[in-house]
């Protein structure tokens, strides 16, 4: 498959002044948008600064209202649980969302001091999973050789919630031996790729686990969208796996929220829909 053909979906991007920046790096939606079309990239799922940085209802609000004609940019909204008064009830906040058009949700448990464990996230991640809604999960980590992911915290969410998709934001090199592992035990937990620089590490792990767990990221305005196009591009994979973790995965992980919206399932309820 030509590279110019592929329909490139990212997964990995933020709007708006976060505390570290990069010089003429894009913070809003124009200039965002701008910089994806440089680099061949048509689509991308944004959240706000000010969500993570500020507020994050109203970070969420600024987001809508900053991509508004902005149709290359899907909406992600920052999510904390309800028990402090920060946010509505999570049932609420889900509704909200999905009546905004919003089909993903991120989360920081490191950043917002968060225990990432069911006890204290039982009721949000209920919400989500009733609408298969995907969760990013973003622990903070920016080396590779700090040891900021909860691998206990994802494989006891996993376990407990197996409708709910999970993203987990920016593993690299550093974080293979509980990567493997957690991806074998937890067949709906998804990998982005704006900082896994594990040499050939795509390949491999499209050939253990499928490319369909896979996608594509740059980490922009954080980093530069060059390397993770390259890495991809150049990879040794069948171009249908190119393609699929370009951006068709993200496209099949966004559109199975819309089906589970319109079907209205209960909480806790179970479908028919594969997560996978």
């Amino acid at each position: 498959m030509d590279m110019d053909a592929m329909q490139w979906f990212d997964a990995e991007c933020r709007l708006g002044t976060f505390r570290l920046h990069q010089p003429k790096a894009p913070t809003t939606a124009q200039a965002l948008v701008r910089e994806l079309e440089a680099n061949g990239i048509s689509r991308a799922l944004v959240y706000h600064a000010d969500a993570i940085g500020y507020d994050p209802m109203e970070g969420n609000q600024r987001l809508l209202a900053a991509i508004r004609g902005w149709p290359q940019l899907e909406p992600c909204w920052v999510v904390l649980p309800h028990h402090t008064g920060e946010m509505p009830p999570s049932d609420t906040v889900v509704r909200m969302m999905l009546d905004a058009g919003v089909s993903a949700a991120r989360i920081f448990p490191r950043t917002f001091r968060v225990p990432f464990r069911v006890w204290a996230l039982d009721a949000l991640l209920s919400a989500l999973a009733a609408h298969r809604i995907p969760l990013w999960v973003d622990f903070g980590h920016q080396g590779w050789s700090e040891e900021a992911i909860d691998f206990e915290g994802l494989y006891e969410i996993a376990q407990a919630f197996p409708e709910l998709p999970i993203v987990l934001v920016r593993p690299n090199i550093g974080t293979e031996r509980g990567l493997y592992p957690l991806m074998e035990r937890c067949p709906q937990l998804y990998v982005e790729t704006s900082y896994y620089t594990v040499h050939r590490g795509i390949e491999r792990l499209s050939l253990v686990f499928g490319p369909q767990r896979i996608l594509f990221g740059t980490g922009l305005p954080d980093r530069a969208p060059g390397p993770a196009i390259t890495a991809l591009s150049y990879s040794a994979l069948a171009p249908s796996a190119r393609s699929a973790i370009a951006g068709g995965n993200l496209t099949r992980l966004l559109s199975q929220v819309e089906a589970a919206h319109s079907e209205q399932p209960k909480p806790g309820g179970n479908d028919d829909h594969d997560t996978a």
